[in-house]
């Protein structure tokens, strides 16, 4: 045999990630809707006026741009960081 039907060989029984059909995970639909309570519980906590007020004393504590004026609500700096500390929440919960 020459080399070169050598590398037909292995490559005709070679294995590539390409040539393997992906999993995608199936969930139920009580796993759905469990999924769905648990985000909405963390959006409530997350948008609760408590979690901004911790979380602009800490801020002004640290320094920071203020994250919750309270007669008015949070600001826009505010809903920044509550939506960034809610993304990378949820995406470790995801795992």
């Amino acid at each position: 045999m020459t080399e070169n039907n050598l590398f037909e060989i292995q490559r005709f029984f070679s294995v590539e990630d390409s040539d393997i059909p992906e999993k995608k995970p199936t969930f139920t639909s009580s796993q759905k809707w469990w999924y769905a309570f648990v985000m909405a519980l963390l959006f409530l906590i997350f948008s609760s006026v408590i979690l901004y007020s911790l979380t602009s004393s800490i801020s002004t504590a640290l320094g920071l741009p203020v994250i919750y004026a309270s007669p008015g609500g949070p600001t826009f700096y505010g809903l920044v960081i509550h939506t960034l500390l809610f993304f990378f929440l949820v995406r470790i919960i995801m795992g």
